[in-house]
């Protein structure tokens, strides 16, 4: 369980695959709805590409110079889930992201940009707030 507001930073550089569950344990509130939040190719708090999830929909953005760009916006289906169980696979050249759906994986998202190095930076989840999230069956394997 992880509920310091920032980011939370996995310490090794981000090449391989991340395998998680996670879940929103505390979250929201009068003006903004419970998301959970991670960020890849994070180098500073200017400059990442930020994923977000709720049980409606998933965000994929873009944080460059402190503005916001936003890449994606899908409704996965998953409306019923509590919890998430994802996989993102980093490479030097692609970003993809997928979630589990029954006994098999549905992919998010895949995102790849000439000139764009996936493994720079950090991997870790956005904490807002009062928001809590669980972490569990994380795993890291590296390429």
């Amino acid at each position: 369980m992880h509920k310091a507001a920032g980011f939370a930073a996995f310490k090794p550089a981000p090449k391989g695959t991340f395998t998680f569950t996670v879940e929103l344990l505390k979250g929201g509130g009068v003006f903004h709805s419970g998301r959970i939040r991670w960020a890849v190719q994070y180098l500073d708090a200017k400059n990442y590409l930020l994923f977000e999830m709720d049980k409606k929909t998933f965000w994929a953005d873009v944080i460059e110079k402190g503005k916001k760009f936003e890449r994606t916006k899908m409704q996965p289906g998953l409306e019923k889930e509590k919890a998430f169980t994802l996989q993102i696979d980093v490479a030097p050249d692609r970003l993809v992201h997928r979630i589990r759906s029954g006994d098999g994986w549905v992919t998010l998202d895949t995102f790849s940009e000439p000139g764009r190095n996936f493994t720079e930076g950090k991997f870790g989840f956005v904490i807002q707030g009062g928001d809590e999230i669980g972490l569990s069956d994380f795993k890291f394997q590296p390429k």
